[in-house]
């Protein structure tokens, strides 16, 4: 566990210290506490700049998609949102293919 916070509402102590706790903190309250998948989800890292580093994602989000983005001027936003949810979209039609190939194979 990582100690923190998962419960609603939000109170003002509950906000962590740190970006990478935040992320998990968001994770917990809106993603795992309503049973979706890693795959379900997404990150979008901003990047400020030409020359600041984004943060790291956090270790618990590893296996979530992530993508680094600029907030400033915005171009590459759509294109990350569209992989994200591309990459999404053929998760969830090979699964439901490999769920209608055992239908299948049962038959």
């Amino acid at each position: 566990s990582s100690g923190i916070n998962a419960e609603w509402p939000l109170r003002p102590g509950d906000i962590p210290d740190s970006e990478g706790q935040f992320l998990e903190m968001l994770y917990l309250r809106f993603a795992a506490q309503h049973g979706l998948k890693e795959s379900q989800c997404a990150v979008f890292l901003n990047k400020v700049g030409e020359t600041e580093k984004v943060g790291k994602v956090p270790a618990m989000l590893t296996k979530v998609p992530h993508e680094i983005v600029s907030m400033e001027n915005g171009s590459n936003v759509h294109a990350a949102f569209c992989r994200v949810i591309s990459s999404a979209l053929t998760a969830q039609s090979e699964e439901w293919r490999k769920g209608e190939n055992q239908i299948l194979s049962v038959q």
